[in-house]
């Protein structure tokens, strides 16, 4: 967030914090658990194969059983570890931005680069 008030003239700073906590919320806490649940029951389907939906997701089926409960925490562990591919793809974000940034902080402060 640092870096983003830097970027921005100062009267413009706090607008732009808010919008940087704005969409680490919207994206990080809200649509990243939704975006888990749904891979991981994806996942779940594919490893319990035809009738997951039928038998192991219905009201009316009972205590989940044996096959269901493998399915859904192979389903979740999986989905936890391709989460990881994501923490990779945003280093490797940063990791360009940071090539970029200290020219756009020059230009904005007005130092030569």
């Amino acid at each position: 967030m640092t870096v983003t008030q830097r970027l921005v003239e100062p009267r413009m700073r706090a607008t732009a914090a808010a919008i940087h906590a704005f969409g680490q919320t919207v994206f990080g806490l809200g649509l990243g658990s939704v975006f888990l649940g749904w891979m991981s029951d994806q996942l779940a389907r594919s490893h319990y194969g035809k009738g997951y939906a039928a038998k192991c997701l219905s009201r009316h089926a009972g205590a989940p059983s044996a096959e269901c409960a493998a399915a859904s925490g192979n389903g979740l562990q999986q989905a936890l570890m391709l989460l990881g591919l994501f923490l990779v793809l945003a280093v490797a974000s940063y990791w360009v931005a940071s090539r970029h940034i200290e020219n756009e902080i020059a230009l904005r402060e007005g130092r030569p680069k």
